[in-house]
């Protein structure tokens, strides 16, 4: 049986992506459920309120470096699939 998420767990999803200093699977952990079902909370959330923000993985200095190494080499859609990130985080 599923349980329902409640509004203080809501409220802690809505802060965590806020802050944004974790992964989802902290969240999960915390929570006590998965991170597929923390990761679709949050998209149910957006639906709700538009408030709600992504959690964004931070760059990393390997990541930086590659793409200061890289970016007269490959295109931003080569560059995003290697670094495993979006065209537009790449281009940004």
């Amino acid at each position: 049986m599923k349980k329902r998420w409640t509004e203080d767990e809501d409220d802690y999803l809505k802060y965590f992506v806020f802050s944004g200093d974790s992964a989802i699977k902290d969240a999960a952990e915390l929570l006590e459920k998965t991170p597929a079902a923390v990761s679709a909370r949050l998209t149910e959330l957006r639906k709700i309120d538009q408030s709600v923000q992504y959690l964004y993985r931070r760059w990393t200095e390997k990541e930086d470096n590659y793409l200061r190494e890289n970016y007269l080499k490959y295109n931003a859609k080569i560059l995003a699939k290697n670094l495993g990130r979006t065209v537009e985080s790449v281009k940004s």
